[in-house]
């Protein structure tokens, strides 16, 4: 039993504080969690453990992804607010409001609040946090298609070049902050979309991306694509039918894309070009024939899927 599964009960809110002057070198750090912290491995108790073992497969920008995603309250300290938010602070509480659209924000410069503000604190919902710590499960695949259409529905949307750009509220709006989905029902070219990810994606100011994967040299596996800052993650989550992928079976790329300045219609024609052609995909014995390299790590979908 983990230690989130025995005091859920009396947990009422999860809190994150953020230091607004410390975000953006944790944002853009590479290092793993362990380089800032103590592990302890003396103690023998199974959480214990299992703590150990997430600390270490994270980096800093996972676990400040993972904190903001499951906060009810987000707390940003400022070093003053008499003069107002500077542009940067406006710029990083709209990216936290992007990425967990139902926390409550409240700047602050001494982490001060008024608990009054959040009724009876009864935020706390086991099971979302359960999920979004768990390592990359079909549910994360399925809720794709349910963000898309939430990005469809509740946000006001632009379209411009063929391209649908979603924004939350008036400050990302200002901000220059757009979600974009990209979509295809080709499958991507691995060494392409190796070529891509080094030069494009240090290029552009992608905030956040993740969505369905598929590639031409893993024709029968779901792939997920996790992307936080310089933290990009492959997993491999399951196969290809009916049963697996809750009734829809044809493989395809959809990626939910959060950039700042992105120019999304360059982006997409980019990520369009990484893709295998429609020549290639419909003469599938030529496709067969071809000997695509892989530079990606394997994924153990076996041992997920059965």
């Amino acid at each position: 039993m983990t230690l989130l599964e025995k005091f859920h009960n009396a947990i009422n809110a999860v809190v994150c504080v953020i230091d607004c002057e410390q975000y953006s070198s944790l944002y853009n750090s590479e290092e793993c969690i362990e380089s800032l912290e103590t592990i302890d491995s003396t103690h023998e108790s199974s959480d214990t453990e299992e703590i150990e073992s997430l600390s270490i497969s994270r980096t800093i920008p996972e676990r400040l992804l993972e904190q903001i995603e499951i906060a009810n309250l987000v707390l940003l300290m400022h070093s003053g607010l008499e003069q107002g938010l500077s542009l940067e602070e406006q710029h990083i509480e709209a990216i936290v409001q992007s990425l967990n659209p139902n926390a409550e924000l409240v700047s602050t410069t001494k982490s001060t609040f008024n608990a009054d503000l959040f009724g009876q604190w009864e935020l706390f919902q086991h099971l979302r946090v359960q999920q979004l710590l768990n390592e990359v499960e079909m549910e994360e695949v399925y809720a794709i298609d349910t963000e898309c259409k939430r990005l469809e529905t509740d946000m006001d949307a632009i379209v411009k070049d063929h391209v649908t750009l979603f924004y939350a509220n008036e400050r990302c709006f200002k901000l220059n902050l757009f979600y974009s989905v990209f979509e295809s029902c080709l499958p991507f070219e691995c060494e392409r979309l190796e070529s891509f990810l080094e030069v494009e994606m240090n290029e552009n100011v992608v905030i956040r991306s993740k969505g369905i994967l598929w590639l031409v040299t893993r024709p029968n596996y779901i792939g997920f694509w996790n992307q936080f800052g310089p933290v990009l993650r492959f997993d491999g989550v399951g196969i290809w039918n009916a049963s697996e992928f809750n009734g829809n079976s044809s493989p395809k790329q959809k990626l939910i894309i959060l950039g700042k300045n992105l120019n999304h219609s360059k982006f997409h024609s980019q990520l369009q070009k990484c893709l295998v052609t429609p020549e290639e995909f419909n003469n599938p014995a030529e496709l067969s024939m071809k000997s695509f390299s892989d530079p990606f790590p394997e994924w153990n979908v076996d041992e997920k899927v059965q």
